[in-house]
């Protein structure tokens, strides 16, 4: 209950700075983060994260191929042959 109120006040907190602040802080805002973006820093580590992902998602497609793979492929020790 506690997390939900602090999501609630902290979501309406932000709703009203944010509009006080106006259009033009929130283009601001926008324009600052594009920026940065397309940093040459940004786009390395970003295509780093990517990498680094790839790679686990691959890691584990294969480990949970094999396990389903031995399970369902090797007869499972259940008497009956596979097929």
């Amino acid at each position: 209950m506690r997390f939900k109120l602090g999501l609630i006040v902290g979501s309406s907190v932000g709703y009203y700075l944010g509009a006080k602040a106006g259009r033009q802080r929130y283009d601001q805002i926008n324009r600052t983060i594009r920026r940065v973006r397309h940093t040459d820093a940004v786009e390395a580590v970003t295509d780093k994260a990517k990498s680094t992902v790839g790679d686990g998602l691959g890691k584990a497609r294969d480990l949970v191929g094999s396990r389903v793979g031995s399970h369902l492929g090797g007869g499972g020790g259940n008497g009956h042959a596979p097929g």
